[in-house]
């Protein structure tokens, strides 16, 4: 009876359309519900604000957070917030991004199954990369540009001619317009493009769509070569400059790396990838040896582990290389211990989502529970080993989770009640700066009430809030603004920032 009813249960899962439109919209709505909408990690809201100025904010009146470094998410950004009226629907791009992503890259995985059950496999090598779901949290550029680093995949892994490859290509070139960093996967994906025994029309195919995005991109005003290698040396140098600082050191970036897979994530990697280059040794397959030149490139934000959604453009490969690896552990082990194989797997898979373990500097050295005891700080929140439907249902929790965020909702209430009618606050526009809750989180609050700032000077803001009432924020007092009261947050006089 049990061998029937895991027969029954391996047949629908050989049945993927259904179930992976299934998987995206439970995938969605558990994004939607948990997704961040107050600012998340200070990039965020650096990177959604200016969007309501964004033509302003371009030519240098208001803070522009690291737009070179990736303009498509900032122009569509502002087209969603021009449509919809609210800096919510921008912070809701992350989550219908991540689950149009993790959608596709079930459907590309399963298609690129050679097992009986290339479905479950997929799923487990999805699980594999917890990142995938902790980064549709919360507004960011990078998971933007996965859907469409996915549907390029589909079309230059699914042997149409050299049209889908080129459109692959394009379909790359406006993910590096989302985020230069998938930049960094254009090798592997040429390579993924190429089929075996073949000539190299296709990978030039891909290639040339990239290229033709760029080139367009950068007519229009929307690449700043220039501007993005400044911005590369500037966070080199930040980097190099705080590497012995706790949160930046080597100690950090080692851990960030340990969480940046799940455990059915490491044991899959610490398997295949030897079985990769030892076949490519032994069988001399220049193919095997392609896949790890290419991936070179990919490896690069590794040495600066700070988050691990630094993982994200290459995650689609490491996911094939999780599903080869179920595939040719199973060969290996045929049979009637295959069954046992699948379950350990599925165990392996799902007990990290719901447990944790925390590692302890004493007996008994390991803790189980829900959510980890030691979460791992990263630059994109805190993670841990395990635990992960927990931690990421807390990522928006509660409403108003910082200091920060509290002296806002103040300041907002007393605006709102009248008290006092007129204000000026002054402070720094960047989230980080002395201020930041002015130019951040007020401002966000702000907006969500429908009450839209007009910029009435460089780097200067005004509110208005009904009748007779104001606030401007600004970086230095002005003289239009005689009679307001002042809250100067520049320095630190018992203010927040």
């Amino acid at each position: 009876m049990a061998s029937e009813t895991y027969g029954k249960m391996i047949r629908h899962l050989q049945r993927p359309g259904a179930l992976i439109i299934l998987f995206l919209l439970a995938n969605f709505a558990f994004l939607l519900r948990f997704a961040d909408r107050d600012g998340y990690e200070g990039d965020d809201l650096n990177s959604i604000l200016p969007m309501a100025h964004l033509d302003a904010a371009k030519q240098g009146s208001l803070l522009i957070y690291r737009y070179a470094w990736q303009p498509l998410s900032y122009e569509a950004g502002a087209i969603i917030w021009r449509l919809f009226g609210t800096p919510n629907a921008v912070f809701l791009m992350a989550p219908a991004a991540g689950a149009l992503a993790l959608g596709l890259m079930l459907w590309w995985l399963y298609r690129e199954g050679r097992s009986p059950t290339p479905f479950l496999m997929a799923l487990i090598a999805l699980v594999g990369i917890p990142e995938l779901w902790y980064s549709a949290l919360y507004y960011n550029s990078t998971v933007l540009g996965m859907p469409l680093l996915a549907s390029a995949l589909l079309l230059a892994r699914g042997g149409g001619g050299i049209v889908h490859a080129a459109v692959a290509g394009l379909l790359t070139g406006f993910a590096i317009l989302m985020r230069i960093d998938f930049i960094l996967i254009c090798p592997l994906l040429a390579m993924a493009a190429w089929p075996r025994g073949a000539g190299l029309t296709r990978p030039i195919a891909v290639a040339a769509g990239v290229v033709a995005v760029l080139i367009g991109a950068a007519a229009m005003g929307l690449l700043d070569f220039e501007e993005i290698v400044r911005i590369q040396a500037l966070g080199a140098a930040e980097i190099s400059a705080k590497s012995t600082m706790a949160g930046w050191d080597l100690r950090t970036k080692i851990f960030v790396l340990t969480v940046t897979l799940s455990p059915v994530g490491w044991l899959l990697l610490l398997i295949g990838l030897p079985c990769l280059l030892t076949t490519a040794a032994r069988k001399r397959s220049w193919r095997a040896l392609g896949w790890c030149a290419t991936a070179l490139p990919a490896l690069y934000p590794l040495f600066s582990m700070l988050s691990p959604k630094y993982i994200l453009p290459l995650a689609p490969f490491l996911l094939l290389l999780f599903v080869r690896t179920q595939e040719v552990v199973t060969e290996w082990l045929a049979g009637r211990w295959q069954p046992w194989l699948r379950g350990g797997l599925i165990a392996a898979a799902t007990t990290p989502i719901i447990l944790s373990v925390s590692p302890m500097g004493h007996a008994p050295f390991l803790m189980l529970g829900l959510t980890p005891l030691r979460p791992i700080g990263t630059h994109d929140g805190p993670r841990g080993y395990g635990g992960y439907l927990w931690q990421m249902i807390a990522t928006d929790a509660q409403i108003e989770r910082t200091a920060e965020q509290r002296a806002a909702a103040q300041l907002e209430q007393n605006l709102l009640t009248g008290t006092p009618r007129r204000m000026q606050i002054l402070g720094g526009e960047n989230y980080f700066d002395r201020g930041g809750i002015g130019w951040r989180h007020l401002q966000l609050a702000l907006e969500k009430r429908d009450i839209h700032g007009t910029l009435i000077a460089p780097h200067t803001l005004l509110f208005d809030l009904g009748p007779g009432r104001r606030i401007v924020l600004a970086h230095a007092p002005l003289a239009m603004t005689e009679g307001y009261e002042t809250i100067d947050l520049r320095e630190n006089a018992g203010e927040i920032r």
